[in-house]
């Protein structure tokens, strides 16, 4: 349980830190999806943020 929360406060501090770049940052909890769907979310998220068209 303290990994856990460990994550959980390494998650946060990145996301604040992040928060504070002048980048536009495009997030993926890559930690709960299958090992292809991180990269066909980040994609399709890019294509979406970009007015650019999507697969199905």
């Amino acid at each position: 349980m303290r990994a856990a929360r460990a994550d959980d406060v390494e998650a946060e501090v990145t996301r604040r830190l992040l928060a504070l770049t002048p980048w536009r940052v495009l997030t993926v909890d890559a930690g709960t999806l299958a090992a292809q769907e991180p990269c066909v979310h980040a994609r399709r998220r890019l294509a979406e943020l970009l007015g650019l068209p999507t697969r199905p």
